[in-house]
């Protein structure tokens, strides 16, 4: 049994702690590069903040913000160009997943040198290795999903072949990472709903991983109990802060499970519909989980029957399996989400391109039932048309 596991960063979990960044650092830096999305901390004031903060300390910032949702290898390149010409010895990066993965990326870059997608994995090229540790890194999410904060990968997207992959390595893990829950009150309920189905989505994967171990059984049970306990209540209301700071550690702990299993196949599916749609990450994830629970269903029963038993409502007589579909999907109707493909203007005639691309995934080698291009075509299909069982 693998049992190895390592994670390397300060955690410090308060309300209001962004503002304690430079003081909670063990490390001295004078010029922070942070990185950050294109509005949200900007028009609530945190940037202004955060300059003000460094500003104090006699710390030059440079603020970058710019991040894309599924953010893409040549615009991780230009702002790495832009960190460089700035003379950064620090990188922050605040917001979400896409945020801190480009933060991570910029810092191993800043001293590794190259193109970000030289560290990923493709057809007939190894990846780059990474050899040297990156700058001082510094993560503050500011959504529960995705967990970028918490694990040693960094997903970006090829912008010539749409191709969306990931690198892995102990050196880009941050130094410290902040969970501030009075940022976390500024997520809308959308992205409280999109990014907290990822955190689930995450630790069930990583639960049900041919990868997975006491370690990462412990970490991804956590996850799940936390999450289902608080998924409602935090999107409910924006005021209730312990069940919006118990979501972003239940997404935290999630990343600790994938950390040691990787994730399988919903992501490993959704990456192509994000990749070629522009879709969010967490509900691309979302779009293709209740597919990859059936799929798994028949290899995994004693998993799924373990997760269903933590919603505390579960009859013994019951199909655990079907249990747990349904509470999912009664969330995503109390959410408001759609399931089908086409309220999302995705073609059927992308699952062909779909298929194949994720067939190069990582994920497609961790699940617990091993897949052939048929049934993978099968399982898109049904999911383009919102189908649950």
């Amino acid at each position: 049994m693998n049992s190895s596991f390592f994670y390397p960063a300060r955690v410090l979990v308060e309300s209001g702690a962004f503002r304690k960044f430079v003081k909670e650092c063990n490390f001295k830096f004078s010029r922070l590069f942070v990185i950050t999305g294109h509005k949200s901390m900007k028009n609530a004031g945190i940037l202004d903040e955060i300059q003000d903060l460094t500003k104090k300390e006699n710390i030059d910032s440079f603020i970058f913000s710019g991040v894309n949702t599924n953010p893409t290898d040549l615009e991780v390149d230009q702002t790495c160009k832009i960190c460089h010409e700035f003379g950064a010895d620090c990188i922050l990066g605040i917001g979400g997943t896409s945020s801190m993965d480009v933060a991570k990326i910029v810092a191993m870059q800043a001293t590794n040198g190259g193109n970000s997608w030289d560290y990923i994995n493709v057809k007939n090229r190894k990846a780059k290795p990474i050899t040297k540790d990156s700058l001082p890194l510094i993560t503050i999410p500011t959504t529960s999903g995705g967990a970028s904060e918490s694990t040693p990968y960094a997903v970006i997207t090829n912008f010539n072949t749409r191709m969306k992959k990931g690198m892995k390595s102990e050196k880009i893990y941050p130094k410290l990472v902040i969970i501030d829950s009075e940022l976390l009150k500024l997520m809308p309920q959308k992205l409280v709903a999109i990014s907290g189905f990822d955190a689930l989505a995450q630790a069930l994967e990583s639960l049900t991983s041919k990868n997975s171990n006491l370690i990462s059984d412990y970490f991804a049970l956590q996850s799940l109990d936390i999450i289902i306990s608080n998924f409602e209540k935090s999107w409910e209301n924006s005021e209730n802060t312990k069940a919006r700071e118990n979501m972003a550690l239940g997404s935290f702990l999630s990343g600790f499970a994938i950390g040691i299993t990787d994730t399988n196949l919903a992501h490993a599916m959704s990456h192509p519909i994000s990749a070629h749609y522009g879709i969010q990450h967490g509900l691309a994830v979302l779009l293709c989980t209740f597919q990859a629970i059936q799929f798994n269903k028949s290899v995994a029963p004693n998993k799924y029957r373990e997760v269903a038993s933590l919603f505390k409502q579960e009859k013994k007589h019951e199909n655990s399996v079907q249990f747990l579909i349904k509470k999912l999907y009664d969330w995503t109707k109390k959410f408001e989400i759609n399931l089908d493909f086409d309220s999302y203007k995705i073609s059927k005639l992308a699952l062909e391109k779909f298929v194949s691309d994720a067939l190069e995934i990582g994920g497609i080698n961790t699940n617990p039932r091993s897949i052939n291009e048929d049934q993978l075509t099968e399982l898109y299909e049904k999911a383009w048309n919102g189908k649950i069982d």
